[in-house]
């Protein structure tokens, strides 16, 4: 916890809120000299589009950044009182003053139709989800605990959009993109068939031939499963009915997939805890490996999920880029009689391996998330 009672009322904001205005000042200010005059935008038509959509931008982020800055609503107000809010411009976006200012300082970019300029906007996304990650996030998770990790898993933290409610039906979907809805269709047939005979087991290997021939957007389970199949194993271990074709029917439908729909890059493991609130699957999850060993301490019979990097810490190229070039696994684990048994550890392993704690399990490989199933495991 803490030692304050409640956050700092400034937070973070005149570094980063600030930052952002002053860059994207100088920024303005520099492209009208000839340093920068190569990227100026002459086409008329395509220069009145980017000061329409700049002119959107500012205007929306003035409409995110007053309710949260001024008036009863004033953030200050659920600061001072230790009150973690939920509503209002709260309820579409996570840090609606950071974002309202990234988002106007984005407008006045595209309104200077300058292209250099626009290297600025995913700059400054890059600089607000790594800060806030780091501080006021890292605050409030100790501050707030559960309640807070379940806001953030419905609401953005940069881009001001609608709830995400999840959909079990094609007719619940409110999204554009209609082929994702043909596709997961097509893909819920064609894996009800390739799973036939697996319904009453646990999965492991998802490279062997058994769970190679399934589908996650436009890629085979070989490539990017991990993520699906220990869901599923950790709901055939508390004796839950979902199969994995069903399962996977579902991510589809709430796009699940880490950044393209193709489900190239499988499913970024944080998002799991949607699919186990919605079919209320009690669980905690945890951030650290120290947390995760300390609740398992005196547990047995428990299941879990647990997510880590491929490579260890010492052979990581570049850690911001690490799960592009090192990518990640993430397994369902069972803890039972003392020692700690890992399903689907390597794509082609068809048994369990055991480890004598779960640290085991990723060793020198860098921790992301883990989450264990309150309902207490049936061992195999």
């Amino acid at each position: 916890m803490m030692e304050k009672q409640h956050l700092p009322v400034f937070g973070i904001g005149p570094l980063l809120g600030g930052g952002m205005l002053l860059l994207t000042l100088l920024g303005i200010i520099v492209s009208r000299t000839s340093f920068l005059a190569s990227g100026r935008v002459e086409n008329t038509l395509f220069t009145v589009l980017l000061v329409i959509v700049g002119t959107a931008l500012v205007l929306l982020g003035v409409r995110v950044w007053l309710p949260a800055a001024v008036g009863k609503n004033c953030i200050d107000n659920f600061i001072k009182t230790n009150t973690l809010c939920t509503t209002g411009v709260y309820a579409f976006v996570r840090n609606p003053c950071y974002s309202g200012i990234m988002l106007v300082c984005d407008g006045a970019l595209l309104i200077n139709h300058n292209l250099w300029l626009l290297v600025l906007v995913p700059v400054y996304w890059a600089a607000m989800t790594i800060v806030l990650k780091a501080t006021e996030e890292k605050w409030l998770r100790d501050l707030y605990g559960e309640a807070y990790k379940s806001y953030c898993k419905t609401v953005n933290r940069c881009f001001p959009w609608f709830k995400r409610d999840w959909i079990t039906a094609p007719e619940q979907y409110r999204g554009v993109q209609k082929y994702r809805i043909k596709r997961a269709m097509n893909n819920y047939e064609n894996n009800k068939s390739a799973f036939a005979g697996l319904e009453k087991s646990v999965l492991h290997g998802q490279g062997t031939q058994a769970l190679k021939k399934l589908t996650y957007g436009t890629h085979s389970f070989e490539w990017c499963g991990c993520e699906l199949i220990a869901a599923a194993n950790c709901l055939h271990l508390t004796g839950r009915k979902m199969l994995l074709p069903e399962l996977t029917y579902e991510f589809e439908l709430n796009r699940m997939q880490f950044i393209f729909p193709s489900g190239y890059f499988g499913t970024a493991p944080r998002k799991i805890c949607r699919f186990f609130e919605h079919h209320h699957v009690p669980y905690h999850s945890f951030e650290q490996p120290q947390q995760l060993e300390e609740y398992l301490k005196d547990k047995d019979k428990v299941c879990g999920i647990l997510s880590f990097w491929n490579k260890e810490k010492h052979k990581c190229r570049c850690f911001p880029l690490q799960f592009f070039t090192d990518g990640l696994h993430t397994v369902a684990f069972e803890k039972k009689y003392g020692k700690v048994y890992v399903y689907n550890r390597t794509n082609r392993e068809e048994t369990a391996r055991r480890y004598n704690t779960v640290s085991d399990v990723f060793a020198d490989r860098k921790f992301i998330t883990a989450y264990v199933m309150d309902e207490p495991a049936h061992s195999l």
